[in-house]
C-alpha cells in the first residue's frame, strides 16, 4: 500500500467515533500512533422525536486523545485509545475533567483479495474510576462490548488511489444503558499527493431497552439515537507522517446534543 492510500485507509480508524472502524488491519510489527485534539460545542439538542430546542447555555467539549494499532501478527491488528476530556455546561455553571472511558480492541481480517477486504473485530469499553456523581458525566460508568463486522475496498480513479468503507455492530453496556446498533459507511480520495478529502456518515441506534441514571444533579440519558456526519482531509507529509483536520456534525437524533466542532490531527507510523 502506498504512502497516500495507507492514510486514507486509516482515516476512519482515528474519527472521533469508536476505536477501530476500519477494514483494513496494520502489517505485522508496524504501529501507528494518532495525536488528536477535538472541541465540540452547542446549545441546543434533540428531544424525544427528533425536534431541536434551545437548551439555555453552552455544552462544549474538549478532547485531546491518543490512539494507537499495532499489527500483532499479518492478520491480527491490537489497538488502544485514551481520550483525556474537560467537560462545561454553562446552563448549569458544571465543569468536569479527567480520563473518559479506555477503549481497547482485537480486528482480524477474515478475507481478502487485492481490492477488498472483509474484517471481524472486537472493543471493549473500559471505565478509568470517574464518578457519575462529577456533572457533567465522562460516560457511562459501566463496560462495555462491540463485536462489529466491516467491509473495505480499494480502487484508482484517473490514476489516483481511494477507498470506500462501511462497518455494523451491536454495542452492549453492563447495568442501565440502552444496546445500541452501530453502523458507518465512508470513503476518501487523494485528489492530490498532498492532499486526500474523506468524509464518513455514523449512526448510533438505541434499541430501547436502557434507563437513565439520576447522579450528582443531573440526567445521565441511557438512550439515544444519532446520525453524524465527518468532513475532513489528509495532508500526507512524508511515508511516516501526515497531519489531518475535520469538521463533525450532529445531524439528527433523539435525546442527545446537536453538536458540531473541529478537529485537528498528527498521524506516525512505524
Amino acid at each position: 500500500m502506498n504512502r497516500t492510500l495507507f492514510f486514507l485507509a486509516i482515516a476512519l480508524l482515528v474519527l472521533p467515533h469508536p476505536v477501530g472502524a476500519g477494514a483494513w488491519v496494520q502489517p505485522e510489527g508496524a504501529t501507528f500512533v494518532s495525536i488528536k485534539t477535538l472541541m465540540t460545542t452547542t446549545d441546543r439538542y434533540f428531544d424525544d422525536t427528533g425536534s431541536v430546542h434551545r437548551r439555555g447555555g453552552d455544552f462544549t467539549k474538549y478532547e485531546l486523545e491518543t490512539y494507537v494499532e499495532h499489527g500483532l501478527t499479518a492478520e491480527d491488528t491490537l489497538m488502544a485509545k485514551l481520550p483525556l476530556q474537560r467537560l462545561t455546561d454553562s446552563a448549569t455553571d458544571a465543569a468536569s475533567a479527567g480520563v473518559a472511558d479506555l477503549e481497547v480492541g482485537w480486528r482480524r481480517r477474515l478475507w481478502h483479495n487485492t481490492t477488498t477486504v472483509v474484517s471481524g473485530q472486537l472493543l471493549a469499553l473500559l471505565p478509568t474510576g470517574y464518578s457519575l456523581s462529577n456533572a457533567p458525566a465522562l460516560g457511562y460508568g459501566r463496560l462495555g462490548l462491540e463485536p462489529s463486522f466491516l467491509l473495505g475496498r480499494s480502487f484508482s480513479l484517473a490514476g489516483r488511489p481511494g477507498y470506500v468503507e462501511s462497518q455494523l455492530g451491536l454495542r452492549c453496556y453492563a447495568g442501565y444503558p440502552s444496546e445500541q446498533v452501530r453502523a458507518m459507511v465512508g470513503g476518501g480520495f487523494s485528489l492530490l499527493p498532498w492532499f486526500s478529502p474523506f468524509a464518513t456518515v455514523e449512526v448510533h441506534y438505541g434499541l430501547g431497552n436502557g434507563e437513565d441514571r439520576h447522579a450528582g444533579g443531573q440526567t445521565i440519558v441511557g438512550d439515544y439515537r444519532l446520525l453524524k456526519g465527518t468532513f475532513g482531509a489528509i495532508l500526507p507529509m512524508t511515508d511516516t507522517l501526515a497531519w489531518t483536520a475535520a469538521w463533525q456534525q450532529h445531524l439528527w437524533g433523539e435525546r442527545t446534543g446537536y453538536d458540531g466542532g473541529v478537529y485537528v490531527g498528527l498521524w506516525l507510523r512505524f
